[in-house]
């Protein structure tokens, strides 16, 4: 399925553009990283806290953090957290090697604290992966770019969430991923 296929459920432009701002905005944070060992993995990916229904985003108690509600409308924090990203990725890096790109069905959970413990606090309470991983969101899913240092966390949440609600776009969509991915190391 190529990128014409899902125009009905992505704007590939709006996708492109996006992921190309977040990988960005990700590998600025992974960079600032000195000691990988003393990550606070609950906030490292958590540098924003937008006001969602007027009430900051998150709520954190030590290294437990609680995102709003189950049921939230990604769009106005989506769009709120990408008008501050400005910077663009630079033509030929090699994308496979910062990081891969993540499908999260949204407003689903067990709530049974898996995913977050299996991931040290990587994803939240309700199984969303921090937001500034997040880059698009449709009415079932949320695509978030997970930089390479923290694949394994997420793998580590992926492999005991049991509604199966992430998926690695190259896993479902090897076709698609490889054709995003070429398009932004070509500076398309």
């Amino acid at each position: 399925m190529g990128m014409r296929q899902i125009a009905d459920v992505i704007s590939p432009e709006q996708f492109q553009y996006n992921l190309n701002r977040t990988i960005a905005w990700t590998q600025k944070i992974v960079e600032g990283i000195r000691n990988p060992s003393a990550i606070n993995y609950a906030r490292v990916l958590r540098t924003i806290n937008p006001i969602y229904e007027g009430k900051p985003f998150y709520n954190y108690y030590d290294e437990y953090i609680a995102p709003p509600e189950i049921e939230i409308n990604f769009a106005p924090v989506l769009f709120y957290i990408l008008s501050l990203r400005k910077e663009k990725i630079k033509p030929k890096m090699k994308i496979n090697e910062l990081g891969k790109i993540l499908r999260f069905q949204v407003n689903i959970s067990t709530l049974d604290g898996a995913p977050i413990t299996e991931s040290e606090g990587f994803v939240d309470d309700a199984d969303i992966p921090p937001i500034d991983t997040w880059f698009y969101s449709t009415k079932e899913y949320l695509y978030c770019w997970i930089p390479t240092l923290f694949v394994p966390k997420m793998q580590g949440a992926i492999d005991v969430e049991i509604l199966d609600s992430y998926v690695w776009l190259q896993d479902i969509n090897p076709g698609l991923n490889y054709q995003i991915i070429n398009r932004l190391e070509n500076g398309d």
